[in-house]
């Protein structure tokens, strides 16, 4: 009995030294950090931890994936925290592009260099502001029966071709739902 609990104690300290051994919660954060820098999806960061610090995969990719969602994030805010310091400017621009009526997304991004995404939300933004406006238009070029609809609002109301056009689709697939009835 008493050889029994011997071995049992050699286990038992065995497997707590094991244990002892693994990383800190600092020294992994450092390893995800390196290999942050060499490779910035989480794909090729888990690849690194497996690699070079012998990780297990599972463990790796959750490490990867939370690693670059907060580069991004940290990317995100600079980016924002950047675009502020310059608010004043970029409402000129923004203004200076309705003035001139259209595709605001595009004027954006041609003329002051505004990053597709913003461009694109702000005129969404605007477009959904002015909804009301944009039915009237709709309905003033309905009455006019001879006057092809992306025409007329374009021209007439200075919209944007990609509005125009998608209010000409939808127009001819309500048209032919309803002859298919």
């Amino acid at each position: 009995m008493p050889r029994i609990a011997t071995t049992l104690t050699t286990i038992a300290l065995l497997g707590l030294a094991v244990s002892s051994c693994g990383k800190s919660a600092s020294r992994k954060r450092q390893e995800v950090k390196n290999c942050s820098a060499i490779s910035f999806d989480a794909a090729g960061i888990a690849a690194c931890l497996v690699a070079q610090f012998r990780w297990d995969p599972a463990d790796a990719k959750v490490a990867g994936i939370a690693r670059q969602h907060e580069v991004d994030s940290i990317a995100a805010f600079q980016r924002d925290s950047l675009w502020r310091v310059d608010d004043a400017k970029h409402h000129q621009e923004l203004t200076l592009c309705v003035g001139r009526g259209g595709d605001i997304a595009r004027c954006l991004e041609d003329n002051y260099a505004w990053d597709d995404r913003r461009a694109s939300a702000t005129f969404d933004s605007i477009w959904q502001r002015n909804a009301t406006k944009h039915r009237e238009s709709i309905r003033a070029c309905e009455r006019q029966r001879k006057v092809n609809m992306t025409s007329c609002l374009m021209l007439s109301y200075q919209w944007d071709s990609k509005h125009a056009l998608a209010v000409q689709d939808s127009l001819a697939r309500e048209k032919i739902k309803s002859l298919q009835r």
